[in-house]
């Protein structure tokens, strides 16, 4: 977030040093008002001002383009504007953007219209010329919005929206040339926050600072933090294996972000490592890094586009935010988080809304002794630097551009910019039990895309607390009726008889979601949709019920975000699964398989479970003295039980479309598993995409089939490769996908027909 370029610096004759202030016009008079009706008028000649078809959108920043030569400047800034405007686009606005430059004209930003308006006097780091003349060129537009607040102190229509990037006085790094915190340039910091209806500001260091300085304006401020595009910005499909690793520094090459601290931090890692510098910014500090990279041969400098960023990512192992001033929540930040970097930043304005330290990043002071020793933790620690590669991945999923577009949709309807959508539908989801497991795992995410509760109906509620999902828990059909009227749909997985019966009675829209033949027998009347997530699972039911219309596949799927390869099993010496124990799971064949390898070759490695069920103190029985088995209990992190097993086993009497062989797909971790409907579907859907099988299949209740597939593995392990499947078909996201494309096209169609069958017939009354 930045003020001026390296072409602009902040000169001091810029500035008005002297502006009066009148409190009663609230304006600020000087000789850098004479030109207002010039700008105008150059604005209209240039066609862009004047009412069109299309609503308008004024939008005024601080530079999309270069002040001198026009070319494109790319930063966590302009990407903000750039999405905000197609956002914007999407729902019907066209926008026109507004900035100054050391020369007049017009240009194009990715599409988006660009005037440049001669730079004028300001006061401080405060634009004055061109933020009041931007004041008539807004009256002919239908809203205008503030890129910053230094742009926003002179005359502002009253329905204006401002958007904060970050606190930009918390440092004394620009020396005479600005007036931070003097007793004018306070007033002009409190017009700044009061003029504008709504300011949407990226982080809670924003927030707290306004509040701390006037109380009374804090509460035109809405926090929606930055966002990273998880279609664009993820991890590698391929664990990274650079031969040195690779830190990244995506930033521009400017005083607050770090530039000038840099040297320091190099000169105390001591490792044979590659650095990269990426961002192009003030000429005076990009020097500065060039010949840092002429004496320390491990330093390179580059500048990028944005459609150039996601693989300078991908590519780091380590991405540093060296910033020690001027920071909100930093998009490149949670971009390189996005994108699987070990991440350090400083502990400066916004970054700790986004890095916790230890936890999904490295938060360190602003200097280069702090920085300099997180990275070198990172170079030296490599399951730490493992851990916050994937967990910071994680946490910036939750931080995707869909979740940023539907806060910035609630603003916008509010402030009545667009029209507010049909009252949100309320989705609960029913299930039998409270406990571990793949339907579990399902539940879970379909909760969080669908933004629904979930209704437990009277089964087993897992008292270790392993239940993937928050839950109300519902045991009569008078209680769960009466908790169904406030809800418009209800999706149910395998509920009792007395629970479908208040589903049908309560007359709102249901979808059944049917896992296994053996538990597909409640009233296939009652659902308005039958769901499965294989066509074997609708056959027996059309076979058996005669029902025909109204059924869809939806494939299960694991939660890509959880499960991921690990860089080598070589070392790993377990074989084994996330599983329940019940008969139906077919632990004794296993254990009986597993028995006659392990006495045969004694390999050193074991074979171990996670899970939960009756029949655990059978199984346990079946454990000789000297066996190398071991039976957990249940887990709520699955993801960590892959990363330590060689191999996954399971010997299965009865699946559906098992979730738990899917997250060890989705972790490339090799699958042994009976032949029974629910593994072989696996492998018939792999094949109809264009992939390999990815399971291996045994006879079902052959323990010594099992027990040759086990000892061929120890003795001559393989490799899978599996995760690009699940990505392409058997993904949690796509498994909500699908649930939400079915509600839109059957719910809210037939609901849509309806509210419009019943305007038509009051249209009629006189």
């Amino acid at each position: 977030f930045l003020y001026r370029t390296a072409q602009t610096p902040l000169l001091s004759s810029q500035f008005s040093d002297d502006p009066t202030f009148d409190s009663d016009k609230g304006s600020v008079f000087g000789p850098y008002r004479e030109n207002d009706e010039d700008t105008v008028d150059a604005l209209r000649s240039g066609g862009l001002l004047g009412k069109g078809t299309k609503k308008r959108i004024a939008y005024l920043t601080n530079q999309v383009v270069d002040w001198n030569d026009g070319r494109p400047r790319f930063g966590g800034g302009e990407r903000y504007l750039l999405n905000l405007s197609r956002l914007l686009e999407e729902y019907g606005y066209e926008i026109h953007v507004f900035q100054p430059a050391n020369f007049e004209g017009e240009t194009e930003y990715y599409g988006l219209k660009v005037k440049l308006m001669k730079a004028g006097q300001g006061y401080s780091e405060f634009n004055l010329t061109n933020a009041d003349a931007f004041y008539d060129i807004s009256l002919d537009y239908d809203h205008v919005i503030y890129n910053l607040p230094e742009y926003s102190a002179m005359r502002m229509r009253k329905d204006a929206l401002m958007l904060c990037h970050g606190i930009w006085f918390d440092h004394n790094n620009y020396g005479a040339n600005v007036k931070f915190r003097q007793p004018e340039w306070m007033h002009l910091l409190y017009r700044a926050f009061n003029n504008p209806i709504r300011i949407v500001s990226v982080d809670t260091n924003s927030v707290n600072v306004i509040r701390s300085f006037f109380p009374e304006l804090s509460g035109k401020m809405t926090f929606i933090p930055n966002f990273a595009d998880t279609n664009v910005f993820f991890p590698p499909k391929e664990p990274r294996n650079n031969e040195k690793l690779k830190i990244l520094f995506p930033r521009r090459s400017q005083v607050n972000r770090g530039s000038r601290i840099l040297g320091g931090i190099l000169r105390l890692i001591p490792y044979d490592v590659d650095f990269y510098w990426v961002g192009e910014g003030d000429a005076e500090d990009t020097e500065l890094i060039l010949d840092l990279a002429k004496k320390d041969p491990r330093l390179h400098y580059e500048h990028s586009d944005f459609d150039s960023m996601p693989e300078w990512y991908r590519m780091a192992d380590i991405a540093v935010i060296p910033t020690i001033a001027c920071e909100g929540t930093s998009l490149s930040c949670i971009e390189a988080m996005a994108c699987g970097c070990a991440t350090v930043a400083t502990n400066v304005g916004g970054l700790p809304d986004v890095i916790y330290h230890e936890i999904n990043g490295l938060c360190v002071d602003p200097t280069p002794a702090a920085l300099a020793g997180a990275i070198n933790r990172l170079i030296c620690e490599e399951d730490l630097r493992n851990r916050l590669q994937k967990d910071g991945a994680e946490f910036a999923g939750r931080l995707s551009l869909d979740s940023w577009k539907e806060k910035w949709r609630a603003v916008l309807e509010e402030l009545k910019w667009i029209e507010p959508v049909r009252k949100r539908r309320r989705v609960c989801i029913l299930t039998r039990n409270a406990i571990h497991g793949g339907v579990e795992s399902l539940i879970s995410m379909e909760q969080t895309a669908l933004d629904a509760d979930v209704i437990v109906t009277g089964g087993t509620k897992d008292e270790l607390g392993t239940c993937p999902f928050e839950y109300r828990y519902v045991t009569t059909y008078k209680q769960l009726l009466s908790v169904l009227s406030g809800y418009d749909v209800a999706i149910y997985h395998w509920i009792p008889d007395w629970a479908v019966q208040a589903v049908d009675v309560s007359g709102i829209f249901s979808m059944e979601f049917v896992h296994r033949v053996d538990t597909a027998e409640s009233d296939k009347a009652v659902p308005d949709l039958v769901l499965s997530h294989s066509q074997y699972v609708l056959d027996h039911i059309t076979k058996t019920t005669g029902r025909t219309e109204n059924m869809f596949i939806v494939p299960n799927g694991a939660d890509l975000t959880r499960f991921h390869p690990v860089d080598s099993r070589e070392k790993n010496r377990m074989i084994g699964a996330v599983t329940s124990y019940y008969k139906s799971k077919g632990t004794d064949v296993l254990i009986r398989a597993w028995q006659r390898v392990d006495k045969k070759i004694r390999s050193g490695y074991t074979l171990e479970l996670w899970g939960a069920g009756t029949d655990w103190e059978s199984f346990r029985a079946m454990i000789e003295p000297g066996d190398n088995i071991v039976l957990h209990g249940p887990t709520v992190r699955a993801e960590d039980v892959y990363d330590k097993l060689a191999l996954y086993v399971t010997a299965a009497r009865y699946e559906g479309l098992p979730v738990s062989v899917l997250e060890a797909m989705a972790s490339d971790l090799p699958v042994i598993a009976s032949d029974i409907d629910g593994h072989r579907v696996i492998n018939e859907i792999a094949r109809e995409n264009g992939f390999a099988p990815p399971l291996t299949l045994f006879r079902s209740e052959d323990a010594d089939e099992l027990a040759r597939l086990i000892e061929k593995f120890l003795t001559d392990p393989w490799q899978a490769e599996t995760r690009e499947l699940t990505q392409v078909v058997f993904s949690g996201e796509k498994h909500c996908e699908g649930l939400k494309k079915l509600l839109e096209e059957h719910w809210l169609h037939d609901t849509q027909h309806a509210e419009a069958d019943v305007k038509t017939e009051q249209e009629k009354e006189p």
